[in-house]
C-alpha cells in the first residue's frame, strides 16, 4: 500500500511485499522485498536520487490506534535518500555456438550500455 513516483509523477510502481520493520508513535520502518527492489531498478526514472523518488501512501497502508485507516495523501518526496551504490554480480554464463551467443545472469537487473 505504498507507491514510488517519479519526479514528473507519469512513473508508478505499487509495493506489493516486504515486511515491518519498527513502528514508533509517529513513524514507521519497512524493508522492500527483492521483487519490489528490482521493479524499482527496472525503472531508470525512479529512485535514482532525492529528486527523483516521491512516496506515497495508498488508503489504508496504516490506521491510528483506534483502527481508523489513514487516507492517502499526496506523493511526497523523502527527507533521505540512501543511493544503490552495489554493483551488479554475475552469476552464470552460457555460450551457444550454433547460434554465436553469449548469455550472461546477474543478480540484480542491469542496464545495458
Amino acid at each position: 500500500k505504498i507507491s514510488f513516483f517519479s519526479a514528473s509523477l507519469s512513473t508508478q510502481v505499487v509495493l506489493t511485499a516486504g515486511n515491518l520493520s519498527t513502528v514508533q508513535t509517529t513513524w514507521m520502518q519497512a524493508f522492500l522485498s527483492k521483487t519490489d527492489i528490482n521493479a524499482l531498478k527496472l525503472r531508470y526514472d525512479l529512485v535514482k536520487d532525492i529528486n527523483s523518488t516521491n512516496l506515497q501512501l495508498l488508503d489504508g497502508a496504516v490506521s491510528d490506534t483506534n483502527t481508523r485507516p489513514a487516507l492517502s495523501a499526496a506523493p511526497q518526496r523523502p527527507s533521505a535518500f540512501v543511493a544503490d551504490s552495489v554493483a551488479p554480480l554475475l552469476v552464470s554464463a552460457a555460450v551457444n555456438w550454433d547460434d554465436g551467443t553469449i548469455t550472461l545472469g546477474f543478480n540484480e537487473p542491469i542496464d545495458p550500455l
